[in-house]
């Protein structure tokens, strides 16, 4: 297994970025392997969803050592499981925003049609009648000139 981060290399390394966004930046004591990293890159697609797992991993590996005690020195990890938490919501809350996809419906006949012949959903009342129009009633279309009969007595 092996481990690096090359800051030069964040613009074009997705491994580096989600590094950098876990903060996971320090070659004296990593937190993840780089092959974890690149793997939660391939699951999710993306550096944020990556990001919001790997640093939900980082917040289960220290849930298991929540308290350490050694030679009457002891160390608290609930801070860091806590901060990788915040961590992996923010990230899945960037996930929702950037990767969101709009949907056009209706673009192709094909796709109108699919629409149209889907029993299952609720029928558009704007296509109901829609380019009916109503009958005249005396009233000039909208774009042409008033006259001095059809303006409103002042």
């Amino acid at each position: 297994m092996t481990t690096s981060y090359t800051p030069a290399d964040l613009a074009t390394s997705t491994k580096d970025q989600i590094r950098f966004n876990l903060g996971d930046t320090d070659s004296s004591s990593w937190e993840l392997q780089d092959e974890e990293i690149v793997w939660a890159y391939t699951v999710r697609g993306n550096t944020w969803g990556a990001t919001s797992m790997c640093a939900l991993a980082l917040a289960a590996k220290y849930a298991r050592l929540t308290a350490i005690s050694a030679d009457g020195v002891s160390q608290n990890l609930g801070q860091r499981i806590t901060s990788f938490r915040q961590i992996s919501a923010e990230y899945e809350r960037k996930e929702a925003i950037m990767c969101a996809v709009p949907f056009l419906g209706g673009v192709s006949i094909s796709d109108m049609l699919g629409t149209l012949s889907d029993s299952d959903r609720v029928p558009d009342i704007f296509r109901i009648a829609i380019n009916d129009n109503p009958s005249n009633i005396g009233i000039d279309p909208v774009n042409s000139p008033a006259t001095g009969s059809d303006m409103w007595p002042l």
